[in-house]
C-alpha cells in the first residue's frame, strides 16, 4: 500500500470484536515499531502485550480514577467534558489486545554540559521523552 493511500484510508477504532489478536501478529507488531527511529538509537521502550481482560479492566478502572480527581472548573459543561475524557481514555478496556508502552527517560550528553536540568532540556526540545 502506498504512504498516501495508507493515511488517506486510516481509521480511529474505538468498538472491538472479541476475536483474539493471534500472538504471531502481536509480535510482528512490535517488531515493526522497534524499526522507529530514536536520538543517537538509544531505543529507550519496552512493548507489553496485554490480553488479560482482568488486567485491561484494572488499567481502566486505575485511569478513570485519576481522572476523577481532577479538579473541576464549576460549570455544566465540565462535568460531561470529563465524562467524555474518561470514556476516550479508557474504551481500550475493550479491546482483543493492547500493546502498552513503557519508556526510560532519555538522558541526553547535552546534561553534561550546560547548566539546565532535565526538565528544562525537555521543555526546549518539546518532550522528546514522550
Amino acid at each position: 500500500m502506498e504512504l498516501k493511500t495508507a493515511i488517506q484510508q486510516r481509521t480511529s477504532v474505538r468498538i472491538f470484536s472479541n476475536e483474539k489478536v493471534p500472538v504471531p501478529d502481536l509480535k510482528e507488531m512490535v517488531r515493526l515499531a522497534g524499526l522507529a527511529p530514536s536520538v543517537n538509537n538509544y531505543q529507550p521502550w519496552k512493548y507489553i502485550a496485554i490480553t488479560n481482560k482482568e488486567v485491561l479492566n484494572q488499567m481502566a478502572e486505575l485511569v478513570a480514577k485519576k481522572i476523577s480527581e481532577l479538579p473541576l472548573k464549576k460549570t455544566v459543561a465540565s462535568k460531561n467534558i470529563i465524562t467524555q475524557v474518561t470514556w476516550f481514555s479508557t474504551f481500550f478496556k475493550d479491546a482483543p489486545a493492547v500493546l502498552a508502552l513503557i519508556v526510560e527517560p532519555y538522558e541526553t550528553v547535552l546534561e553534561s554540559g550546560v547548566e539546565l536540568t532535565h526538565e528544562e532540556i525537555n521543555k526546549i526540545r518539546n518532550y522528546p521523552d514522550i
